[in-house]
């Protein structure tokens, strides 16, 4: 952005995004106008590993979208001739994309200059505190000095990604006290996700540090997926996440974001579910996520007297998500009738409407489906 002088909106980034055959990429970069780019993190790896793992990402394959380069993120100490790697890593990937290496080193120096935190490696403790001096970046560029103190900082970034804060701020006057502020919100895009088939992973599972990878992976990602369409992350479940969009005001058509996010996180489940079949013994005979949608009012209620950074939400459509969510399949997602009339034309297409959901003291509740 600085360099080259894209707005924040013209930019968009995403984590685990699939390549086809169950390939992903680990970041992918669009910029409006151009090509967008892959950065593959790579650090500990093998010269074999990560020759490997490129040319099964980046070889020849013509269900993979067009993409100018991919950026990989390695120790170039692990590299003594790292000229000759790099040929065999070329030789291996589709010649029409370009191979950039960026030393985790120089990564380390480029936060240094733009972050102003001196950190001698971006690994272990280091990392912890250039994420730190990144929250702090982010709060400053929406809300500047005069804010640069608020307790209220972890909780908003928490919830909300600085992207989502920035127009709150600058075009309706939110500061931070003002974003979540107990009262009734209206027409609030409710998304449930799930890893599918959990309990028989964990089941399956012996060494308990995998099932820790595992989750901290998917949490990770999806409130990563829920920040970059601006929707907000309320709260992690077990294995669920639960995101909102429409707060603290609502736009137009808050529903139509919700549901590329609920794409995403099934391509993000399906990446995190392959992974953790590498590393059991037994197969599982479920992949992927499931996803809940609706739309509806929601009640913010502090957790204690005057508190804003602990607050939680009450609502019927909080409920229905849930019960939209238990009856969606393995790489599915189930809307309710309300959000899907919500919906623009486009995103209505590939949905089937299905035998009405009986919900525990609602009575039967309209529900469509589709593959995620």
């Amino acid at each position: 952005m600085e360099e080259d002088g894209p707005s924040a909106d013209a930019i968009a980034i995403h984590r685990e995004v699939t390549l086809g055959q169950d390939r992903f990429a680990d970041i992918v970069v669009t910029v409006q106008g151009r090509a967008p780019y892959a950065i593959e993190v790579k650090v500990g790896h093998g010269e074999a590993d990560l020759v490997a793992k490129l040319a099964r990402k980046y070889g020849p394959n013509p269900s993979r979208p067009d993409l100018a380069c991919v950026v990989v993120l390695i120790r170039r100490d692990d590299f003594p001739s790292w000229n000759a790697t790099a040929a065999r890593i070329r030789a291996a990937m589709d010649p029409l994309i370009e191979l950039i290496a960026w030393d985790i080193g120089g990564l380390a120096a480029k936060v240094e200059r733009y972050f102003a935190v001196a950190t001698p490696s971006l690994e272990g403790q280091a990392l912890l505190e250039a994420r730190r001096a990144i929250d702090r970046a982010k709060w400053l560029q929406v809300y500047g000095d005069n804010d640069a103190d608020s307790p209220l900082m972890s909780t908003l970034l928490w919830h909300f990604g600085p992207w989502t804060l920035d127009p709150l701020q600058r075009d309706h006057g939110l500061g931070p006290a003002d974003v979540l502020r107990p009262s009734t919100y209206h027409d609030v895009c409710v998304l449930m996700g799930d890893l599918s088939g959990f309990s028989g992973y964990v089941r399956d599972t012996v060494d308990e540090r995998v099932v820790r990878d595992a989750l901290t992976s998917f949490y990770s990602n999806a409130r990563f997926a829920i920040h970059a369409v601006g929707g907000m992350v309320y709260q992690f479940i077990g294995d669920s996440v639960v995101g909102l969009f429409g707060l603290p005001i609502g736009r137009p058509g808050d529903a139509d974001r919700a549901l590329p996010c609920a794409r995403r996180l099934g391509e993000m489940g399906r990446n995190v579910t392959l992974g953790w079949q590498e590393r059991i013994n037994r197969v599982q005979k479920t992949r992927g996520a499931h996803v809940g949608l609706t739309i509806g009012d929601l009640t913010l209620v502090p957790h204690r007297p005057f508190s804003q950074t602990h607050v939680g939400f009450v609502g019927d459509s909080l409920k229905m998500a849930a019960r939209q969510l238990d009856r969606a399949g393995p790489g599915e997602i189930r809307v309710g009738n309300t959000l899907f009339r919500h919906l623009s034309a486009e995103h209505r297409e590939g949905f089937t409407n299905e035998a009405p959901i009986e919900a525990r003291n609602v009575g039967s509740v309209l529900t469509w489906r589709r593959p995620l």
